[in-house]
């Protein structure tokens, strides 16, 4: 399979960047180079659906992000944006990972950058951007009164907050019918029961689940914390 009226030149850049941070291999090009890409093969006719597809994606969702990323982030921050993993925190040279660039890209433009010198500053990670924006929306509070907040708790404690996508209703049917109040009582009695850590709270939406751990100072490796992830996906599978 190929798209129609891209390069072989392009079409290998794509299939060597889009996606492979999934399989620890560096991307060929940045996600702004990608969307370029992406939006030209639009263009000659070719569906998200054929683009995810010959990139094996299992689904067109990473391709309808990135065209929505750089069609909403302010296009001063287009090319500050690299592929990585979420959990990854602010790298060098003012550059952001994809899955930060995404949550920045929903709010306002203004907000987008004030929000990104601060993430320069505080070096926040994708799980502490997504709180940030959530607390915009729901607390009442000035972006400056938030960010000091969540510094005099990080301040406190260390604790480790695991923030990640999950498509719930593929996952688990079962707890997907059942509403916010129980899914997360659900959730922590489930990690709770299964984990070797100690949880302090659980919360389980329909794309999103987030775990905060009780130990103090526990940063698990990346290999571990990979099997931390398997065996969480695996607890809620099992449950139906």
């Amino acid at each position: 399979m190929s798209l129609k009226g891209l390069s072989q030149n392009e079409l290998y850049k794509l299939k060597r960047s889009v996606g492979v941070s999934n399989l620890n291999k560096k991307a060929e090009i940045s996600p702004y180079e990608a969307n370029k890409i992406i939006l030209k093969a639009l263009e000659k006719g070719n569906s998200r659906r054929d683009i995810s597809e010959y990139l094996n994606l299992t689904s067109s969702t990473m391709i309808g992000r990135t065209v929505n990323l750089f069609r909403d982030l302010h296009p001063s921050l287009h090319k500050n944006v690299i592929y990585g993993s979420r959990r990854e925190r602010l790298v060098k040279n003012n550059f952001i990972g994809f899955q930060q660039a995404v949550e920045l890209s929903k709010l306002d433009q203004k907000m987008q950058i004030r929000l990104y010198e601060l993430v320069l500053k505080e070096r926040y990670s994708w799980g502490e951007i997504l709180s940030i924006k959530q607390l915009l929306k729901r607390s009442g509070k000035s972006l400056e009164e938030i960010i000091k907040d969540m510094n005099e708790r990080k301040g406190k404690t260390e604790t480790l907050h695991l923030v990640e996508n999950i498509s719930l209703k593929d996952t688990s049917p079962d707890i997907f019918s059942k509403n916010q109040n129980d899914r997360d009582k659900i959730f922590l009695k489930l990690v709770s029961e299964n984990l070797d850590e100690k949880i302090k709270e659980a919360y389980l939406g329909s794309s999103t689940y987030k775990i905060v751990f009780a130990r103090k100072n526990y940063k698990p490796k990346s290999a571990e914390l990979r099997k931390l992830k398997q065996q969480i996906l695996q607890i809620l599978e099992s449950h139906g």
